[in-house]
């Protein structure tokens, strides 16, 4: 786990996109003060002002940019490692020295890990900062009431940090099973094109469905429990059926 740590550190471009997915919820924060003092509106409240929280002066841009583009940067963060190692033979070596069982599993369980911690810092990152820079603000930029049937919308108002908070988490939850799956796609078909094409794809199909997958990113939104868990588990399920099945037939592949 520290070697797959220490090599994405220390490769440029791995070191890049982790910077841009630190940095894009930072700059939203500056668009979103930069909008409200040239609107004149007034400050967003903290909680209202947060990446996830999509405040209505922003243009989205920054959070469509990482969120729906969020396979290819794991994919070059985490699985480039295992076509890498493929490409080195360095995989083969590993497997020999420590076993199929351990080299498949840490590489998996490492991405889901570093992947999820990586998000997870980025998001809380953003709403410490929102908390800082909006300190004293209190626009909220929709109506508290406007649905009492719904019990999620009232309990996110009711305690809005804890809100941001338990979404940035399933945020970072969903990140962590893509980057998973792409390095997962990647211990057995080790191709740059293949990974990143088939990891976007399994990540925009529930994303452009319906019941969007984009809708379990989103706090304070008009969905309730009824519609965000069965997205949450369906497509969780799915992510975990093709790790699983992809690190089976890895293991099972005895020529790989």
């Amino acid at each position: 786990m520290k070697s797959f740590f220490l090599r994405i550190i220390h490769d440029k471009i791995k070191l890049f996109f982790v910077i841009i997915i630190l940095l894009l919820p930072v700059i939203q924060v500056v668009q979103v003060w930069t909008a409200c003092y040239k609107i004149g509106l007034g400050f967003y409240s903290p909680p209202y002002a947060t990446f996830t929280s999509l405040p209505g002066v922003a243009h989205h841009i920054l959070n469509k940019v990482l969120i729906w583009f969020m396979p290819l940067y794991m994919s070059l963060i985490f699985a480039d490692t295992v076509i890498e190692d493929s490409e080195t033979h360095l995989s083969n070596s590993e497997i020999v020295r420590r076993g199929k069982k351990i080299y498949i599993g840490t590489k998996v369980a490492g991405t889901f890990i570093m992947a999820f911690a990586l998000i997870l810092v980025s998001m809380l990152l953003n709403l410490v900062l929102c908390y800082i820079v909006f300190h004293n603000g209190k626009f909220i930029g929709m109506d508290v009431g406007d649905s009492p049937e719904n019990f999620l919308y009232n309990i996110s108002h009711a305690h809005p940090l804890l809100a941001n908070i338990v979404f940035d988490i399933v945020t970072a939850f969903m990140c962590a099973l893509i980057a998973a799956v792409g390095t997962s796609i990647a211990l057995i078909a080790p191709n740059r094109k293949m990974v990143y094409s088939m990891t976007l794809i399994v990540w925009l199909i529930p994303m452009v469905l319906k019941r969007s997958l984009v809708f379990v990113f989103q706090p304070f939104s008009e969905y309730d429990f009824s519609d965000l868990i069965p997205i949450f588990l369906s497509v969780s399920v799915a992510y975990v059926l093709i790790i699983v099945c992809t690190v089976f037939w890895r293991l099972r592949d005895d020529e790989a």
